[in-house]
């Protein structure tokens, strides 16, 4: 019984690593090829393309995993039977229990490792390559992260960015205007921020509190647009 789990499981693991190989190098090439496309803005040159597709490449394996591994497996249990060995198991002993119970031993390694992607590498790894590509599109502003969220000076403005998608739209935005005295002006509140083209945000869900001579006051827009330096 351990005889034919290590042999199964070593022709079905390289039938599943060959497929992996194969899948993850086609989507890494359609990455590739759709961040070559906005490449140039800001600072983001080939080597943060690169690093971004490098960095997408555990999301990948995660979304592929059961497909690699149901063709993988698919595949090196055809090999096996168009070479007889399977008969030769059966002939020798093996029942199909015994091969059943030697497929679950195998499997179970495979559900512990895309288990451990899904939680801990491939999250992570997607906010970095994320916020590497928000980072180097918009390089002519310093950005920094805290508790609060992210905090980006721009001009004579300070925005707080509480969440970034993987879609590079901002969630819970406030952005806080001051005048040339650094005299607070206004706060404007964004539920969410979509990124037009260079320099031009489109917020929605808009609340602007502005403070003035005559005291304060509160505007309410379902959308506006923002324009960043």
């Amino acid at each position: 019984m351990n005889l034919l789990t290590r042999y199964l499981g070593r022709e079905i693991y390289f039938s599943i690593a060959l497929v992996f190989a194969a899948l993850i190098m086609l989507f890494a090439f359609l990455d590739l090829i759709h961040e070559l496309n906005v490449m140039g803005q800001g600072q983001y040159h080939l080597g943060y393309v690169l690093l971004f597709v490098i960095l997408t490449i555990p999301g990948h394996v995660y979304e592929l995993f059961p497909v690699a591994v149901l063709v993988g497996t698919i595949f090196a249990l055809v090999q096996m039977a168009a070479s007889s060995e399977l008969t030769v198991y059966r002939v020798s002993g093996a029942s199909l229990w015994q091969m059943i119970g030697a497929l679950f031993k195998i499997a179970l390694p495979l559900v512990i490792l895309s288990f451990a992607c899904s939680e801990f590498v491939a999250p992570p790894s997607e906010r970095m390559a994320q916020q590497l590509r928000l980072k180097a599109q918009h390089a002519q502003v310093s950005l920094k992260e805290f508790r609060s969220g992210v905090w980006v000076k721009d001009d004579r403005s300070f925005v707080n960015v509480k969440n970034v998608m993987p879609d590079t739209s901002l969630l819970n935005i406030d952005i806080y205007r001051f005048d040339e005295t650094y005299h607070l002006q206004a706060i404007t509140h964004a539920r969410r921020a979509s990124f037009i083209e260079q320099g031009r945000w489109q917020l929605e869900d808009v609340v602007e509190t502005s403070f003035g001579k005559q005291g304060t006051t509160i505007d309410t827009v379902s959308s506006q647009e923002w324009r960043s330096t």
